[in-house]
């Protein structure tokens, strides 16, 4: 059966979908959580009307980090990982906080709060933001750092077992030249700097390399843009680099780009025309000279 080659429009990868989906997840499990306990916020909803309150939240809650990793990242401002999920955190809860005002009066609970319609009358719309933003931001950012939590105690651990016996590292070519602080320079010394693979989830990246794995608080866009001409990207979250390419195979009905170590990465629709092109369709990748 052929390769398809035919594009297909798909949204823009202005965030990685891996991470996110495990955030949805735990945020909607809070949302029923909450709607069962059925606190302060929304008594005299009944059982069903708080858990539909409380699952609105969690559904508000993703696009908020969504933004808010994407806006961050985009800054380039220098934060250990631990500061990056905190005030990620902080900004999504700015969004989430305006959120919860608009689900609240949407479901009239302002209405039957005096203490919301005392500080509305005293402050206008910006003490009632305070104040909603001052009761959800803590809690909210708590939650954020538990799901991270995994994966922060895992940054910096050591290289895992490695893939296949090591090849030697690659010589730099003529006109590429990698920024001095990025990616490469952040990988343990035992790694080396012979990128296989990087998989995204949202704003953390696996790196492998023929002599392990490890993880980083890093961006695939940035990552890309530093090892422009060594590989490309071959999927929302998945980039190749183009020596290690050993062939392209069918699974299922999707394309897969065959690695070194048996390592695999799925090919999205929209760019299997550019990796059929770069990669032939069941040869083996030989690299120029």
């Amino acid at each position: 059966m052929g390769i398809p080659t035919a594009r297909r429009r798909q949204a823009p990868d202005i965030v990685d979908m891996g991470f996110l989906k495990l955030v949805a997840v735990a945020l909607l499990l809070l949302g029923v959580i909450f709607g069962l306990m059925q606190p302060a916020g929304s008594i005299g909803l009944g059982r069903a009307g708080a858990m539909l309150f409380w699952t609105l939240h969690a559904v508000a809650a993703i696009p908020c980090i969504a933004a808010a990793v994407w806006l961050l990242a985009r800054l380039r401002i220098s934060l250990s990982p631990w500061a990056f999920v905190l005030v990620s955190g902080i900004i999504a809860a700015v969004g989430l906080s305006l959120a919860a005002l608009g689900l609240e009066v949407l479901f009239g609970i302002q209405d039957n709060d005096p203490g919301d319609v005392a500080v509305l009358q005293s402050w206008g719309f910006t003490g009632l933001w305070l104040d909603e933003f001052g009761g959800l931001a803590p809690p909210f950012v708590l939650a954020w750092v538990l799901i991270n939590l995994p994966r922060l105690t895992r940054l910096g651990t050591s290289p895992s077992a490695p893939l296949a016996a090591a090849e030697p590292e690659p010589e730099p070519e003529p006109g590429v030249s990698v920024p001095s602080g990025g990616l490469l320079d952040q990988l343990p010394e035992a790694l080396g700097t012979d990128v296989v693979l990087l998989t995204s989830d949202l704003h953390y990246l696996h790196v492998h390399t023929p002599r392990g794995r490890t993880m980083l608080l890093y961006s695939l866009s940035d990552a890309e843009s530093e090892l422009v001409g060594r590989g490309i990207r071959v999927h929302r979250s998945h980039w190749v680099a183009d020596r290690h390419v050993r062939g392209l195979r069918r699974k299922g009905s999707h394309l897969v780009c065959q690695l070194t170590g048996q390592l695999e990465a799925p090919v999205s629709r929209r760019r299997q025309a550019e990796v059929v092109a770069r990669y032939g369709r069941d040869t083996r990748y030989h690299p120029p000279a």
